[in-house]
């Protein structure tokens, strides 16, 4: 064979060797290809779906914003100013009326990484509707939540059963105390004066009062029922005897008590306390007595008395708190059997307290 014919031999031989190499190539390109492909598209496909959940939540708080902007025009409206209350009450308020929007957008939690970029998307097209086509925006949380006595009178929940002193928030009127104000067994008592039931437990209290002694702090608050037409006014005549002293307090209050038939009906029944006054201190002016009876302080006490109760979730009176502790008569069908119960928890308290660390804020 010549060398020409070896040459050209040689020549299809390297042709041949380097289609196979470039279909090789090829094939190889093809399966990165395919690979990438696999590895790439879910990655997309998160990318899109991240991208769009992006831009739900984002339309989610926009219509969050426009619901607080909407709160706070309402606010204003019902005579409001919620940038004077603390970031924490304007939150509050802004929670309570989230809770008032409809099913769907109320149950849905921005934050919870299995709530989707549809279900944020339908909220808040939810807020934005109920924003705009409701006629006039309302809310009725917010006059709930600001005219609730914690907020509107400045009562703090947790403290609601230390020995309050006097401020402008009750009138300058401290809480009146029979016994020990520094005792680890406190027995606070919401009562109404011409309430039937008060009237009964008063006898037994005062014996109560008067057997502890010093070793428990009893504590009397008012809590006139609207209903009867004399509570709040007799309210006003015990807490103006105790402007003049705490003996003074407790005398009156049990005098009132005992003298509830004389007063309990009349239109106009001041003669009638003041007389209660005459005979329970005889030979006193009765002028200092006149003075607080018709002042706004004892008026404010009341209310606020009151106001605590509320926030303690009283239901009725007499109800009469422990140690913070509603002191439970569910199961007395006397009353004899409901003083057991009060003498038995004050026993109970006394001897836990022995070992116990002190249940509120000490007074020195």
């Amino acid at each position: 064979m010549d060398n020409a014919t070896q040459a050209a031999k040689g020549g299809v031989r390297e042709d041949a060797r380097k289609t196979k190499l470039f279909a090789i190539s090829i094939a190889v390109i093809l399966i990165l290809f395919s690979i990438a492909a696999v590895a790439i598209g879910p990655s997309l496909k998160q990318s899109k779906e991240a991208e769009e959940l992006r831009v739900a939540r984002q339309e989610y708080d926009e219509a969050i914003k426009s619901l607080h902007n909407a709160i706070d025009d309402y606010a204003t409206k019902q005579g409001y100013d919620l940038q004077s209350y603390d970031p924490e009450i304007v939150e509050r308020v802004y929670k309570d009326c989230e809770s008032e929007l409809p099913y769907m957008a109320r149950n849905v939690d921005p934050d919870n990484p299995e709530t989707t970029a549809s279900q944020l998307r339908d909220a808040a097209e939810s807020i934005n509707n109920r924003i705009r086509y409701t006629y006039n925006y309302t809310c009725e949380a917010v006059d709930d939540t600001l005219s609730a006595p914690e907020i509107s009178l400045g009562i703090n929940p947790k403290t609601i059963f230390n020995i309050e002193e006097a401020t402008m928030l009750n009138g300058y009127t401290a809480d009146h105390v029979y016994g020990n104000k520094k005792s680890t067994v406190r027995i606070v008592e919401y009562a109404d004066l011409q309430c039937p039931a008060c009237a009964s437990l008063q006898p037994y209290m005062d014996e109560l009062r008067k057997e502890y002694g010093d070793k428990v702090a009893f504590v009397f608050r008012n809590y006139p029922i609207s209903g009867h037409q004399n509570a709040l006014s007799v309210a006003k005549a015990a807490e103006a005897a105790g402007k003049i002293d705490e003996d003074h307090y407790w005398i009156m209050l049990s005098n009132l008590f005992e003298k509830r038939s004389e007063w309990m009906s009349q239109r106009d029944p001041f003669e009638t306390y003041l007389q209660i006054y005459k005979d329970s201190f005889p030979g006193e002016s009765t002028k200092d007595f006149e003075v607080y009876y018709n002042a706004n302080e004892g008026t404010v006490k009341i209310t606020h008395d009151a106001a605590t109760g509320q926030v303690a979730g009283l239901t009725g009176t007499p109800s009469l708190y422990l140690n913070g502790e509603l002191i439970d008569a569910a199961n007395a069908t006397t009353m004899q059997e409901y003083v057991e119960i009060i003498r038995q928890e004050i026993d109970d308290a006394l001897e836990v307290s022995k070992t116990k660390d002190y249940p509120f804020e000490k007074v020195e």
